[in-house]
């Protein structure tokens, strides 16, 4: 979650928009991996920061990956 909030801070240029939202939800998303039946909890981070290209989502799970990491970005982390 530390991570998240970060990234949304570093990512979010001035006047955009965070929100934080958390709740409990009765099944969990059909795209989630779920071993267990719920009721799950849930914490989710949104943001208007620059986002993360769809085709490299798979990746952001990958220990010290990050997905821009050219050397011309404008932020870094």
């Amino acid at each position: 979650l530390t991570n998240l909030l970060s990234n949304a801070t570093r990512f979010t240029e001035r006047g955009g928009r965070i929100t934080v939202s958390c709740g409990v939800a009765a099944q969990a998303p059909p795209q989630a991996e779920a071993r267990h039946r719920g009721p799950f909890t849930y914490i989710r981070v949104e943001d208007t920061g620059v986002g993360i290209p769809t085709e490299q989502l798979d990746r952001i799970w990958d220990a010290f990956v990050q997905v821009d990491a050219a050397p011309t970005r404008t932020v870094g982390g």
